[in-house]
């Protein structure tokens, strides 16, 4: 099903089958519930399987290629100032158990950088044999940004991170003919869910006629 078709069904579902003039209803509005709705939908079916030990669905996986380190000052650190390095990625990760839907990073000569927790980077930061150097490079996420601890000052522009990871839908990136990726079953799924959505949002007895009146109903 293609953006443009999702967005026409969840709007006929919420009109009553009756679509109208007067429908105050913006279809970027509706491809935002719509794109709620998809990460709900895709964190339940993904983290079922992760809970049963099953790998991600390649389909889901997006590569985001050799990003630079960027710099910045960490004034968080005690008991001064260091320099923080960080990659972006094109899009936020989606919310997975254990923070799962970061799979894969590595560095441009195929170097591992590990997952750590925000949590527990002050632990490992002081472990003699464990912490963050060169030969033993570490990450803890932050929304789309990913803190690569390890990487010397020096080296910073020598160093490019791939991730691969699983990221969360916009469907304003996508265009009105792109096909949402999902199996029809997810697909079916998903729609019903941003209905949902949208009835909790929309207010008003069902619209039936051209009336010049916003009248949806929220209720079944």
């Amino acid at each position: 099903m293609t953006k443009d078709q999702a967005i026409s069904d969840i709007i006929l579902r919420l009109s009553g089958g009756k679509p109208s003039d007067d429908l105050e209803l913006e279809r970027s509005q509706v491809g935002f519930w719509i794109s709620l709705a998809r990460d709900l939908v895709l964190k339940k079916y993904l983290d079922s399987k992760l809970a049963k030990g099953e790998s991600i669905d390649p389909s889901f996986i997006k590569r985001d290629p050799a990003k630079e380190l960027n710099s910045e000052l960490d004034f968080s650190s005690d008991p001064e100032c260091e320099t923080r390095l960080y990659i972006v990625l094109d899009h936020e990760p989606l919310d997975l158990l254990e923070d799962a839907g970061v799979i894969r990073v590595r560095t441009n000569d195929g170097s591992r950088v590990d997952k750590a927790d925000i949590s527990t980077v002050d632990m490992i930061s002081e472990m003699e044999f464990c912490k963050p150097s060169i030969e033993n490079l570490v990450y803890y996420r932050q929304g789309k940004r990913l803190v690569i601890m390890g990487v010397p000052l020096a080296m910073k522009d020598l160093i490019y991170i791939t991730t691969w990871y699983v990221p969360k839908e916009d469907l304003e990136c996508l265009t009105d003919v792109d096909e949402i990726n999902l199996s029809s079953d997810l697909l079916v799924a998903v729609l019903d869910v941003a209905e949902e959505i949208g009835r909790r949002q929309v207010f008003g007895p069902q619209d039936l006629e051209n009336d010049g009146q916003q009248d949806l109903n929220n209720k079944q």
